[in-house]
């Protein structure tokens, strides 16, 4: 069977006046091409530059605090520090969180152990209590946190990165402080390619996707190219009877948001091929 075209080379470069960013991109080909009965495709040759940080503006930067005074009379409170977008090591970014803290309560400490690659957070107030609201336990607050402009279902917080993933009732204060999880830099570990109008929506993502077409580990550090060019012979995916003009593209991570990569540009390879689908 005779293909209409073998390869198409897509470019970010070349995205179409209207795509929003070069994480979620329109690519027009220059003809319109109808793919027969029994096509397969894969994507292959993958170039992706380490463009975002480790702490992303409206990603993961924000800390939610619960804190409660010695004082009875002065009610619980739950407030948000941002953490500013940069790259940061361990020992930098204990620095700035207890910098953002200490706006709270000065008696706030925060220590990096570099033996175990965590934080600590205590304080030598005697009496006040402290939690580091984890994702899940921020709906319990939701009728505080629009006074602080955020919205629980999309907390974009730093939880990840330190590890804090289930909701817990320990309250932390003076000699008993909270430690982290293992810090995790990387922010972001895999980058999931989806397309709504290429393949045959046979995919399962984590959160039930079903147009995910290639995903890619982060494999270079920030400044660097990830480049993926392993293509197993059984990860095709059907393209049968599809006629393609404009395919659309977008780059996420596992929790769905868009990668931030500040206009650096993606490129990859789509190769067809014919397959009996029938045998």
């Amino acid at each position: 069977m005779s293909l209409p075209v073998k390869k198409i080379y897509v470019d970010s470069r070349y995205k179409t006046n209207d795509s929003v960013s070069t994480s979620n991109f329109k690519f027009q080909l220059p003809r319109n091409v109808f793919l027969p009965q029994n096509t397969v495709f894969y994507l292959e040759d993958v170039c992706i530059p380490h463009s975002w940080h480790t702490i992303e503006a409206g990603l993961n930067d924000a800390i939610y605090l619960y804190y409660q005074s010695p004082d009875a009379a002065v009610p619980p409170s739950v407030s948000v520090a941002i953490i500013p977008p940069n790259n940061y090591i361990g020992t930098a970014l204990a620095s700035k969180v207890q910098e953002l803290l200490y706006k709270q309560d000065k008696t706030f400490t925060v220590t990096y152990d570099s033996n175990n690659h965590c934080i600590t957070i205590g304080l030598t107030t005697v009496g006040v209590k402290f939690q580091l609201l984890a994702d899940d336990a921020l709906t319990a607050y939701a009728s505080v946190l629009p006074l602080i402009n955020v919205n629980p279902n999309s907390p974009n917080s730093w939880n990840d990165i330190i590890g804090n993933s289930t909701a817990s009732s320990t309250m932390y204060q003076a000699g008993n402080p909270y430690i982290s999880g293992m810090l995790d830099l990387l922010s972001i570990r895999n980058i999931f390619i989806s397309s709504p109008n290429l393949g045959s929506f046979s995919t399962m993502g984590a959160r039930g996707e079903s147009n995910i077409i290639k995903k890619v580990p982060v494999s270079s550090d920030f400044g660097y190219l990830i480049v993926d060019s392993f293509t197993s012979p059984h990860d095709f995916l059907d393209c049968s009877k599809l006629t393609l003009g404009t395919i659309e593209f977008s780059l996420r991570d596992v929790k769905g948001n868009y990668i931030p990569l500040h206009g650096g540009h993606v490129s990859f390879s789509i190769v067809f091929s014919a397959v009996n689908l029938d045998t």
